[in-house]
């Protein structure tokens, strides 16, 4: 996984994983960069709480963008075969909330793609206060690979796969309901 863009990264996971013209959510979606690329090979809708970086989002071709806060946008349960979360929920006061939603926004045997902060690492030990994971105030929250599955199980997801590197300060979740 290093040494690869994060939008290659996932969206070589989701082709692996999934059939072509799968849909797909990314939550926090940002300038809608990585749905640029998932639009190769997927259905893709993106959802951004920034006014601004869902508006750049609404310019990609052939993505469907919703501006709005992902607690509250109207989405229909089950409709998707795969979600990511990509740098997003260490920035949640309610990551639990999120990932339940996710849970049941997703089809039957879809798949939760996760990537975040992994606070179990060595770097935070090593650095301490100076580790480049803590960004106050932006992220909220952290995870290390055994909370962050224990969460994802108490949620009900059935199948759970972390990829966390003892020196990297990020880990991957992929996730199957």
């Amino acid at each position: 996984i290093t040494g690869q863009d994060k939008s290659g990264i996932f969206y070589s996971k989701l082709s692996r994983y999934l059939p072509a013209g799968g849909e797909i959510l990314d939550i926090g979606c940002g300038d809608g960069s990585f749905l640029n690329l998932a639009k190769k090979g997927f259905n893709c809708t993106g959802i951004e709480i920034s006014e601004y970086l869902g508006s750049l989002a609404r310019r990609q071709a052939g993505i469907r963008i919703i501006i709005g806060d992902f607690f509250t946008a109207d989405l229909a349960p089950g409709k998707f075969d795969g979600i990511t979360l990509i740098s997003l929920l260490e920035h949640l006061d309610h990551p639990e909330d999120a990932v339940k939603k996710c849970f049941d926004l997703l089809n039957p045997g879809g798949i939760l793609l996760i990537k975040t902060v992994n606070y179990g690492c060595v770097n935070r030990s090593l650095r301490k206060e100076n580790w480049t994971g803590f960004r106050v105030p932006d992220h909220v929250v952290y995870f290390n690979p055994s909370n962050l599955k224990r969460l994802l199980e108490r949620i009900g997801f059935s199948r759970i796969k972390i990829s966390a590197w003892p020196f990297s300060d990020n880990m991957y979740c992929d996730a199957w309901k």
